[in-house]
């Protein structure tokens, strides 16, 4: 049997499907302008590579706004910095976010806020903050990362870094 690179609990995955459902549901109305924006790439804490992997899905709606839920599958913290939290786990995490959108040629800019099924190492609260910016690499694909923090109210605050490739349909 392949081993996925994700071990998403049951409610995790219930909340996933539901989500996608809404999405479709939505994109199948006729009023409904929006893109799909998938995402995969590795993730970071503190600044080192922490071995997790990451998948999003995220609608853009009127081509400034992005709404989307993220897994990100177990990390390993190798020297995390200066903090070490090691009761708090380092497995796979949800996150749910929404984001303002900015867009000039081929840049793209977000800020936004973030809500995440469980906190880690990096992040001592599940309500976040979240920066984006990516670059158009080729027609519709991006390369870019995505910071989350929560901004020093609560600790630890060493900060949760993707970086990403994404596909826009």
């Amino acid at each position: 049997m392949v081993k996925l690179p994700f071990s998403i609990k049951k409610s995790a995955a219930i909340t996933v499907i539901g989500f996608l459902l809404i999405l479709i549901l939505m994109i199948s109305c006729e009023d409904a302008e929006a893109e799909t924006i998938i995402e995969a790439g590795t993730t970071y804490l503190s600044g080192h590579h922490s071995e997790g992997r990451v998948i999003m899905f995220n609608e853009r709606f009127a081509g400034k706004y992005d709404i989307g839920v993220g897994i990100i599958g177990d990390q390993t913290c190798y020297n995390c910095g200066p903090v070490q939290v090691p009761d708090l786990p380092v497995s796979t995490n949800m996150v749910l976010q929404a984001q303002r959108i900015a867009s000039w040629k081929p840049l793209e800019a977000g800020f936004g806020v973030a809500f995440w099924q469980n906190t880690n190492r990096a992040l001592g609260s599940r309500f976040t903050f979240g920066l984006m910016l990516k670059v158009r690499a080729w027609r519709k694909l991006y390369v870019g990362g995505r910071h989350y923090s929560n901004g020093g109210s609560s600790s630890p605050n060493m900060g949760q870094d993707l970086v990403t490739l994404s596909w826009k349909f």
